[in-house]
């Protein structure tokens, strides 16, 4: 393999050269099912769909092997199982690979061995070529949809009027690129909560893409000056919080960008507080300032985004969406087989939607049909990108299961 880290990700390159991750591997199987309710659920989409030994993060782990080792070379055939991936990481939770100090290297460390691989394959000239347009729509637009920059945020303004914006915000409303351009109803109803809470907050005219989409995807490269604009963008508001209904948007902020996480991954720093949606609200829920006058009567089940569970590690946010769901009234909440920590991805992470359509909407099938036998009504979660994948899935099965955003609700029952 090639040198491809940015010289700011030299510390994950020494901490996989330390840990050697993929020799790490015995191969033992645990990183495909997980066992509960006395059989053993499958965990791993890309393995399952394609049931190959490559497609599961052991056979990853050989390939990964051979390519360090120079014992195989890039090929379209050898790319393909890192791409056809969705990166949910379940596959590393359930890894029991122990250090003798007990550490868990491949829990850690499997995702950005995963991601490095990935870059590797894009520098040397493998990788969908609908991820290289969309990271050149990035660079050039500013967001992966290749739309028009001066759009993103007017409409939201046209819809809610300039009133509903502070000109001294406590909050800056990151919406994100897919609210912004394609689920337009998760921006405008965060937003409408926010203003009938009262909140001073504010969206940015300039806002970029986070880098979530290229980070996944194995192209690094423009990541750090779209997170230096957006910081940038951040300050003139004044504002000290950013706050974002995107898990994806929400991961890149909080954990890629903090010091903690592989020592600062992109060698930069802000000094804002970052909350997802729905932490906000639950802890507004808590204080008795969220309070809920129009019932919803409906079972509803919800689907946990992986972005904002198992990718964050000690810091998956599990408890506020059910916390705000349990808590408006007339909601009856079931909970699926597969939750938490071992849920089920809904097919949309990882660059997937866009590269493999139709691997996406086989995983969300499985999702919807998970949701479905619940005998739920509402299918909820808290991601732009999960709500598209698992309604266009429970489309494609001719299903009327209401797949919506728990700020949808939330905007609701107000």
């Amino acid at each position: 393999m090639s040198n491809v880290y940015p010289k700011s990700f030299k510390h994950i390159e020494d901490k996989l050269k330390t840990y050697k991750i993929p020799q790490q591997c015995i191969h033992c199987g645990t990183c495909r099912t997980y066992y509960q309710s006395k059989f053993w659920n499958p965990v791993c989409p890309s393995g399952q769909w394609k049931l190959f030994d490559p497609y599961y993060l052991s056979g990853k782990m050989q390939l990964a092997m051979g390519l360090i080792k120079g014992r195989i070379k890039w090929s379209k055939e050898i790319a393909n199982p890192f791409f056809e991936c969705t990166l949910c990481g379940n596959c590393s939770e359930q890894c029991h690979v122990v250090e003798t100090d007990g550490r868990r290297p491949i829990f850690e460390l499997a995702l950005p061995l995963l991601e490095a691989v990935r870059a590797d394959a894009v520098a040397n000239g493998f990788g969908p070529d609908v991820q290289r347009k969309y990271c050149e729509a990035i660079v050039e637009k500013h967001n992966p949809y290749n739309e028009p920059h001066e759009k993103r945020t007017a409409w939201l303004k046209e819809a809610l009027g300039e009133d509903a914006f502070s000109k001294n915000p406590d909050y800056v409303l990151f919406l994100g690129c897919t609210s912004s351009y394609r689920q337009k109803n998760i921006a405008l109803a965060t937003a409408k909560i926010f203003q009938k809470l009262g909140l001073k907050f504010t969206v940015m005219d300039d806002e970029y893409c986070c880098g979530s989409p290229i980070l996944r995807t194995g192209r690094w490269e423009p990541v750090a000056d779209l997170a230096k604009h957006n910081f940038e963008e951040v300050r003139k508001t004044g504002a000290k919080t950013v706050v974002t209904s995107c898990p994806g948007c929400f991961k890149v902020w909080s954990h890629d960008y903090a010091k903690e996480n592989y020592g600062g991954v992109l060698g930069i720093e802000h000094d804002f507080k970052v909350l997802h949606t729905t932490e906000l609200l639950s802890a507004l829920l808590k204080e008795g300032k969220l309070k809920f006058s129009k019932p919803i009567n409906a079972k509803v089940t919800f689907h946990d985004p992986c972005h904002m569970g198992r990718n964050l590690g000690e810091k998956a946010l599990y408890d506020p969406p059910r916390e705000i769901l349990k808590a408006i009234p007339g909601v009856e909440f079931v909970e699926m087989e597969r939750v938490k920590n071992v849920a089920w991805c809904c097919g949309s992470g990882g660059g997937v939607k866009s590269a493999f359509p139709e691997f996406a909407i086989w995983t969300g099938k499985e999702r919807v049909n998970e949701a479905l036998s619940t005998g739920a009504s509402v299918l909820a979660s808290t991601c732009p990108f999960c709500q598209r994948n698992l309604d266009d899935s429970a489309k494609a099965m001719a299903t009327k299961i209401d797949v919506t955003d728990v700020v949808e609700m939330v905007e609701k029952a107000l």
